[in-house]
């Protein structure tokens, strides 16, 4: 049977080109999907030695968990007794602990170990990542004697200890892709998964859905029903990755189109593939040609310039071209070409649509945030509630537990319109949730907001990227900058001193600061380079 193959390059059309009314500073980019070049390393361990003390044994047995995704956690089973290894769950659950760290291990008594670790995360069955803020953590297992005499662990706790380097080697941060509500893009929700049969993993993944945060706001095509081969996902010698799925087959040819890319999209980030070809119950789905929603201009910039609105990329900037019939301050654009500008006019909202101006009416400190669908999200003063104004002036008021509490200090909107990062409390704490929206991108309420883990209090936050945060934390005297990709590892680097604000474009290489005096710089490896032109309040999307 010959299979269609979907080739992965045609996912860098994932949305298309709409009309700009702004002017533009360097050409749009697509909002693509990364896809990995170089095959994974894979670690390997040994089996028990006849003479280990306890401790021995557990040590031993710790160094062959590191290298267990890579050989099914066969070498780290040959320490368990015949009926612990036949239950264990290794991959139920992981803890991870630092690279500078040893795990201590103690024997309280002849058969029982225990190891202690201080965490920096820890990994679910579904493969979601949770951060840690150091704590310890104690995990025990009990030993018996085998026949020989030599030690072996009979009871152990699901899952396994891991030190951050060789999870990173054993396991690849990745996107399961579903859709928006509008169905028109694709939104991400982050997984590690272990590199060796990451196609198997992927796919079982889109069969178990979106994680709980975004379940209520996203599509899916694909349904519990479903399920893969015993063999899982194959690649053929041509690097086409080859999908059969069995199971209850969607209705309507959207469905199957939507389910392809989907399937497409995700598998991309596969090393070295090539195509992918996808077959429901036997049957070959037809190639797809994917929904275009808009292309995002992720690298244009809004600022403030004698008095007027500008928009460049950073270094060079022209006038907005509009009228703004005040003092202007703030302005905010959003990622889609359509060119949706917000900006306070002595503290009045003030948007700009398809070239029109409307004043709003609602006064606020806040900057606004404009999502990819042009509404525009600000906090009116004395508000309990986020209030987002649509195309035609419409508002929706959205409740939320941290916006109710008077504490929101700053907003950051994620360019696929659903990852809304909010800053609060005097501590700074960020939190980041979905937004739940209509078929027409309206927004309908948010889910619960969900802590982000930074080593310092934050004071002003951005998107950098369609997958990553950035954050000002500590003092302006002595500020940090913190990069968060969504559900990965923090990275700390040194900020520059006197800065007030961050902004970031299309990467994570491209994030700038603002100093009170209204120099911007940019990030340049370690250093922050400055740019030279004083422009005020500049905002990239997000």
């Amino acid at each position: 049977m010959k299979k269609t193959r979907f080739l992965v390059l045609a996912l860098s059309a994932l949305m298309c080109v709409s009309c700009a009314t702004l002017p533009k500073s360097g050409d749009p980019q697509v909002f693509t999907i990364e896809a990995p070049t170089r095959d994974p390393l894979y670690q390997m361990g040994s089996g028990p030695r006849a003479d280990s003390t306890q401790i021995q044994l557990i040590s031993d047995f710790l160094r062959a968990c590191q290298a267990g995704a890579s050989d099914d956690y066969q070498t780290a089973r040959q320490y368990l007794t015949a009926t612990a290894a036949a239950t264990w769950q290794p991959e139920a659950a992981v803890l991870i602990y630092g690279a500078d760290e040893s795990p201590e291990v103690v024997a309280p008594s002849e058969s029982e170990v225990t190891v202690s670790v201080h965490t920096k995360g820890s990994l679910d069955e579904r493969g979601e990542l949770s951060g840690a803020d150091g704590s310890e953590a104690r995990v025990g297992f009990h030993l018996e004697k085998n026949s020989e005499g030599e030690w072996r662990i009979s009871r152990l706790d699901d899952g396994v200890l891991l030190s951050q380097p060789s999870f990173l080697t054993a396991f690849q941060a990745v996107q399961l892709y579903f859709l928006a509500p509008t169905q028109d893009s694709l939104v991400p929700d982050p997984r590690w998964y272990p590199s060796k049969r990451l196609a198997s993993h992927l796919i079982n993944g889109l069969i178990a859905g979106p994680s709980a945060e975004l379940n209520d706001a996203v599509y899916t095509a694909l349904n519990t029903s479903m399920m893969l081969p015993t063999q899982g996902v194959e690649t053929g010698e041509d690097q086409i990755v080859n999908v059969d799925l069995v199971g209850s087959v969607p209705e309507g040819q959207a469905v199957r189109d939507h389910l392809a890319w989907q399937v497409t999209a995700t598998l991309s980030q596969v090393p070295s593939t090539t195509g992918v070809s996808i077959s429901l119950n036997g049957v070959e789905l037809e190639p797809v040609v994917p929904p275009f929603g808009p292309r995002m201009w992720l690298d244009r910039a809004v600022g403030v310039e004698d008095g007027i609105i500008v928009v460049g990329e950073g270094e060079s900037w022209s006038p907005l071209g509009v009228d703004t019939q005040g003092s202007v301050s703030h302005p905010g654009i959003g990622p889609a070409s359509d060119g949706v500008v917000a900006w306070l006019s002595d503290r009045e909202l003030v948007v700009l649509r398809d070239g029109d101006i409307a004043s709003t009416g609602i006064i606020t400190d806040l900057p606004p945030v404009v999502d990819r669908w042009g509404w525009v999200w600000v906090v009116p003063d004395g508000a309990k509630q986020l209030v987002a104004v649509g195309p035609r002036g419409e508002q929706a008021q959205l409740t939320n537990e941290i916006v109710d509490s008077g504490r929101l200090r700053a907003a950051a909107m994620a360019p696929d319109g659903v990852h809304l990062a909010l800053v609060s409390g005097t501590t700074g704490t960020a939190t980041v949730q979905s937004v739940l929206r209509d078929g027409r991108g309206v927004p309908v309420g948010l889910g619960a907001p969900e802590a982000q883990q930074f080593s310092g209090d934050v004071y002003d936050i951005t998107w950098a990227g369609a997958t990553s945060l950035a954050t000002l934390t500590g003092t302006e005297e002595d500020p940090d900058v913190e990069i968060l990709p969504l559900g990965g590892f923090v990275q700390v680097a040194t900020g520059r001193s006197g800065a007030v604000a961050i902004t970031g474009a299309s990467s994570t290489s491209r994030i700038y600061l603002q100093t009170s005096d209204n120099m911007l710089y940019s990030r340049a490896g370690a250093l922050w380079r400055p740019l030279g032109k004083k422009v005020a309040d500049v905002s990239f999307p997000g």
